[in-house]
């Protein structure tokens, strides 16, 4: 810069030598100031540089830190969102309050449990939802103290069972919401255990009434014995006192005493599933129209019926007449609940019931399809409480003497023994429905009932292996075949029995033989005599099956079945009429022979 300012002077001065001399001081100055500005802009120039380089870097990092930010965001969007869903889609209701108690968070599964609106939140205050979850609670006032001790320690944790007074209920737990180990809150998380709870009283009830049943069976089976010892050996006396009218009334007292007992005893047969039964396909409408009479009779005057029949058939497998009882045994059970009339009405219809169906009546009936036989009266309704019991044997509401606390039981056990269901459904005052469901058997045609004749004659001279474990009734039947003429080899079990028809000279032409015996039992002596003589005819007598005739008591078409108890003269019968049916249907060439 100093050499163009000195050639600019030089041209100035008219000179290209020199300068004059007080120039030269002043024209080094120029050149030392022009050098530092130099210097200045090179060191400029160079802290531009790093200043630039400094921040393009801090530049990256911001840009790498925004970056970096929102994959944070859009992580935690994400996670929110999986959250938001896990927490709608749980079975359970949740309820996350703060420490102050106010709603922060609900799922839609919590507001259909306590049956809120979906907009709950933008309607009511906190202190309103609240009031409304306790007005639906049986103890709200109990469960709202609960609540106020569990919130006024932010470290504790509850468990609470809510009973709804719909009948639902709850299970409420609460724990703390805590954030970086610090208690900010509460979670409360409810699950529906109606259902279970429906299931866990069934089963419990379904055990009670077994183990009952099994009781019951074996009280049977041992009162049959002596009813049948009592019976046959009055009606023996009976025969003796034929011009005694005076003690002959006596022998009848007796037989009609021990006629109600036998009733007791099949009644509580009937409640333990442990009688015989005969199903066959029979059209319900049929058996309804039958019992209609006997239904009029029993009902009174001041009880208006009503039947109402489908225009098709509904075709069950069942026994007709145990069919018909549980028509009866419900018919008098309604006309009792009405002392001062009304209104009864039996109807048939089919009912497919859906699984969704099935489950919401906690399972009975299973899904499938079936007659219903409805029961309903207008009379005085059934309590809650004695509804769960109203299938005990002996359990009755009546006054004394006016009922054996039998006849509910008895229709359930015939009910489960025709592999059926019963509900029943009752209001207090307005009056009591019972449904009877039996698989409906859609493919099949009803068999109509013959009643069996009984034989002009009941002499004989066959063959009888008979198999009886109790003495008095061994000695009984022994006293009332050997004098009509029979042959009799006589064993006190099944185990001789076997020893007795192995050892036979000749074939035996009917095996009578109890079911229940210690050892052997009928049904295995039945089957080792068959093995000797295949077409030999069978009698079997007891005062219960115990599955031994066949499964669930079901008889078979080619066994024939005396129930204890029972009279000389019906054994009398049934050994001629089974002899005479054997006969009857075996080939030509045998019953020539």
């Amino acid at each position: 810069m100093h050499k163009l300012l000195e050639r600019q002077l030089r041209r100035f001065f008219g000179t290209h030598e020199s300068l004059p001399a007080n120039l030269g001081p002043f024209l080094a100055a120029v050149d030392d100031a022009y050098r530092c500005a130099d210097d200045d802009r090179l060191l400029l120039e160079r802290s531009v540089e790093t200043v630039s380089a400094e921040l393009v870097d801090r530049y990256q990092r911001l840009q790498d830190v925004l970056t970096e930010s929102d994959g944070t965001r859009t992580e935690l969007g994400r996670t929110l969102a999986l959250v938001e869903a896990t927490l709608e889609a749980t079975a359970d209701g949740v309820l996350v309050i703060d420490r102050e108690g106010r709603i922060v968070q609900t799922n839609a599964r919590f507001r259909e449990l306590w049956q809120l609106r979906a907009t709950f939140r933008e309607e009511w205050s906190d202190t309103e939802t609240y009031e409304f979850m306790l007005s639906a609670l049986r103890d709200g006032e109990q469960v709202r103290a609960s609540v106020g001790a569990v919130l006024a320690d932010p470290e504790a944790s509850s468990f609470d069972l809510l009973d709804f007074k719909d009948g639902r209920i709850l299970e409420a737990q609460s724990m703390p919401h805590r954030v970086d180990g610090e208690a900010i809150g509460r979670v409360w998380t409810y699950r529906d255990l109606t259902a279970r709870r429906q299931l866990e009283d069934q089963l419990r009830q379904a055990q009670k009434m077994e183990a009952v049943g099994r009781l019951a069976g074996g009280v049977a089976h041992d009162f049959n014995n002596l009813l049948t010892v009592i019976q046959a050996n009055a009606e023996f006396l009976e025969q003796g006192l034929a011009n005694d009218p005076a003690n002959l009334a006596d022998v009848a007292e007796i037989r009609e005493a021990a006629g109600r007992a036998a009733g007791l005893t099949k009644q509580l047969l009937a409640f333990s599933r442990k009688q015989v039964v005969q199903p066959k396909p029979l059209d319900v409408n049929e058996v309804v129209a039958g019992v209609e009479p006997m239904v009029r009779r029993l009902i009174g005057a001041d009880v208006r019926v009503a039947i109402r029949l489908p225009d098709v058939p509904c075709i069950v497998v069942a026994d007709h007449g145990l069919v018909e009882q549980v028509l009866v045994n419900l018919v008098v059970n309604a006309r009792d609940a009405m002392p001062a009339g009304g209104n009864l009405t039996i109807s048939v219809q089919s009912d497919e019931v859906t699984v969704s169906q099935s489950v919401a009546r906690g399972g009975i009936p299973p899904a499938g399809s079936y007659i219903s036989i409805v029961v309903e009266d207008t009379g005085l309704g059934i309590p809650l409480a004695v509804q769960e019991r109203i299938f005990e044997p002996f359990f009755t509401t009546k006054e004394a003497g006016r009922g054996t606390g039998l006849g509910l039981a008895t229709v359930y056990g015939i009910v489960k023994q025709s592999n059926g269901w019963i509900s029943v459904d009752s209001d207090l005052g307005k009056g009591t429905t019972f449904t009877v469901f039996l698989p409906a058997a859609l493919d099949m045609l009803p068999v109509r009932e013959i009643q069996p004749v009984a034989p002009v004659a009941v002499h004989g001279g066959e063959t009888i292996l008979v198999a009886e474990d109790n003495n008095a009734v061994r000695e009984l039947i022994c006293r009332t075949l050997a004098p009509l003429g029979y042959r009799l080899i006589v064993a006190s079990d099944g185990e001789e029995g076997i020893l007795l028809a192995t050892a036979a000279p000749e074939s035996v032409d009917l095996v009578l033989t109890d079911v229940i015996m210690p050892g052997r039992s009928g049904r295995e002596l039945v089957e080792f005599t068959r093995g000797l003589w295949p077409t030999v005819p069978v009698l079997f007598i007891s005062g219960y099956t115990d599955n031994e005739i066949g499964r669930g008591g079901v008889l078979q078409p080619d066994t024939a079945f005396l129930q204890k108890p029972f009279t000389g003269g019906a054994l009398a019968i049934a050994v001629r009429a089974t002899l005479d049916a054997a006969t009857l249907h075996a080939p030509a060439e045998v019953r020539s022979g």
